[in-house]
C-alpha cells in the first residue's frame, strides 16, 4: 500500500480517489486486450458458394415456359439503383382543384340538390350535405352570406364562392 499512497500524494488526490482511478484504467485497457482478441479469432475464412449454375437453371425453366430468351431477360431486369421518391414537404406541389366538379354557373343554393352543391369549386359531399342538413332544418337562406352557418363553410370558403352561389326568390 505505499506505493498507493506515494502515487496518491504525487498527484494530489486521496488514497479512495487513486484507487478508483487506477480501476478505471485497468478496466480500459482489459476491454482494449478483449477486443483485440475477439477481433483476430473471428477473422474466419467464410465460405463462398457459386450459384452460377443453380441462376442458368432458373433462367432455362423460364425461356422453357415463356420462351424469353437472356437476352429479352435483360431488359425486363428491375433497377434496383433508381432515385428514390422523395415525400418531403418541401418538394410537394400542390393539386389543383379537378377541373371537373367546378362550375361557373351561378348555382342557388335555396334550390340546388346535393349533387349539383358539389359542383361548387371546393365544396365536398359532406359540405353540400351540411348545406342541404341546413336548409331542411331551418329553412331557406335569406342572404348569401348565410352560408357561413352552414358548418364546413368559413370566411375563406365563402370568398372563394359568394361570387358562383345565389339565393333567389323563386326557390321560396
Amino acid at each position: 500500500m505505499n506505493r498507493l499512497d506515494n502515487l496518491s500524494k504525487k498527484f494530489g488526490f486521496t488514497k479512495t480517489e487513486t484507487s478508483v482511478i487506477l480501476f478505471i484504467i485497468s478496466s480500459f485497457v482489459a476491454g482494449l486486450i478483449v477486443d483485440v482478441y475477439r477481433t483476430k479469432s473471428n477473422s474466419h475464412n467464410y465460405l463462398e458458394f457459386d450459384y452460377k449454375s443453380q441462376d442458368s437453371l432458373f433462367e432455362a425453366s423460364v425461356e422453357a415456359e415463356t420462351g424469353d430468351t437472356a437476352a429479352n431477360m435483360g431488359d425486363k431486369k428491375i433497377d434496383s439503383k433508381q432515385k428514390l421518391s422523395d415525400f418531403s414537404k418541401r418538394n410537394r406541389i400542390k393539386p389543383d382543384r379537378l377541373k371537373t366538379s367546378q362550375t361557373t354557373t351561378v348555382i342557388n343554393i335555396n334550390s340546388a340538390p346535393v349533387p349539383e352543391l358539389m359542383k361548387i369549386s371546393g365544396l365536398g359531399e359532406k359540405v353540400a350535405s351540411n348545406i342541404a342538413a341546413y336548409r331542411n332544418r331551418f329553412g331557406f337562406f335569406k342572404r348569401k352570406k348565410d352560408i357561413m352557418l352552414v358548418k364546413g363553410i368559413g370566411r375563406k370558403r365563402y370568398d372563394k364562392i359568394k361570387d358562383i352561389i345565389t339565393v333567389s326568390d323563386s326557390a321560396k
